[in-house]
């Protein structure tokens, strides 16, 4: 049951989270692959691999900070029976324990979920979703260190970067502008005012709210076919 302490606790972490962001921002730029294109933020790292046939190894992509504070992967891997399998093997890998938010699937074929995760002694947001096609399946997942940035910058990087790669010379982002992103946060409170239910990432359902709150993007996403291999540029 949540008390007025955990409440109370609740509101304080989320409202530097979820506050305007830092007066630099996020600043991006475009890294490109052979044949496929991904929106990064300045300065990331990018490592790539493409196997073939892809059962030798998951084709898998890998964008990171040089200091560690954030990471996104995105993985091909062959689709399974549950979402949550895929997902939490695929997160546990780097990140554990999680502490799953309720998640969302807000049509056939897509999981999203969130939470929090921890690696020695520093707690992680988690935002990842599973996108079917076929008999294979694309794993997304962004890590973002609790206190780096807020939590609206971590959505800002999800739906701007992590949800970018497509295939060609042009990244196509979730969200159109991270303008957009920050108004539909501000817009959506993180506490809903129902006691039984904690909004706080990590065991609630503030994250499967703001998926919601892009469905119509993720339906227009489910219309292109994403890269299954990830070569780098020759």
């Amino acid at each position: 049951m949540t008390t007025p302490a955990t409440r109370a606790l609740t509101l304080a972490v989320l409202s530097t989270a979820c506050a305007p962001a830092r007066p630099a921002g996020l600043q991006f730029e475009t890294h490109l692959g052979a044949g496929w294109a991904v929106t990064v933020p300045a300065g990331a790292r990018v490592e790539s691999a493409a196997f073939s046939p892809p059962e030798a190894a998951p084709n898998r992509l890998t964008v990171s900070s040089p200091d560690g504070m954030w990471w996104f992967d995105i993985e091909v891997v062959p689709k399974a029976a549950s979402p949550l399998l895929p997902a939490t093997t695929f997160a546990e890998r780097d990140c554990r324990p999680i502490r799953w938010d309720a998640p969302a699937e807000l049509q056939p074929g897509l999981w999203t979920g969130g939470g929090v995760c921890t690696i020695g002694e520093r707690r992680y947001w988690l935002l990842i979703s599973v996108e079917d096609e076929g008999d294979q399946s694309v794993i997304t997942g962004l890590f973002w260190a609790i206190g780096h940035r807020g939590y609206e910058d971590t959505w800002v990087a999800w739906t701007q970067s992590a949800l970018s790669l497509s295939e060609g010379t042009t990244p196509q982002p979730l969200v159109e502008t991270a303008d957009l992103v920050r108004q539909t946060l501000r817009a959506i409170p993180p506490d809903d005012g129902t006691a039984s239910q904690l909004p706080l990432p990590g065991g609630g359902v503030y994250s499967a709210k703001l998926e919601r709150a892009f469905a119509d993007a993720w339906a227009t996403r489910a219309e292109r076919t994403l890269p299954h291999r990830f070569p780098p540029s020759p």
